[in-house]
């Protein structure tokens, strides 16, 4: 596949893999993908809860809360 990308992405593509994070444009190209995809699915996530809370469906922020205390005190698998 070639791609037609412009000067200016051509060299905020040299610089990161001057940067040496990427050890290619292929890696770099695929790691961009994936975060593209996040993104979206992100969005949809968040379009989806708008769409819930919307039609009544949400919970407190009390609850959230209390479901995140819950979270952090719960002991972690794996420890002693």
């Amino acid at each position: 596949m070639a791609l037609d990308i412009t000067p200016d992405l051509e060299e905020m593509v040299r610089s990161i893999l001057r940067g040496g994070q990427y050890d290619s444009e292929s890696a770099l190209l695929r790691e961009a993908l994936s975060l593209l995809r996040q993104r979206d699915e992100l969005r949809r996530d968040i379009q989806e809860g708008i769409a819930e809370l919307d039609q009544g469906e949400g919970v407190s922020i009390e609850e959230v809360f209390e479901q995140l205390e819950e979270k952090m005190t719960r002991p972690t698998q794996g420890t002693k």
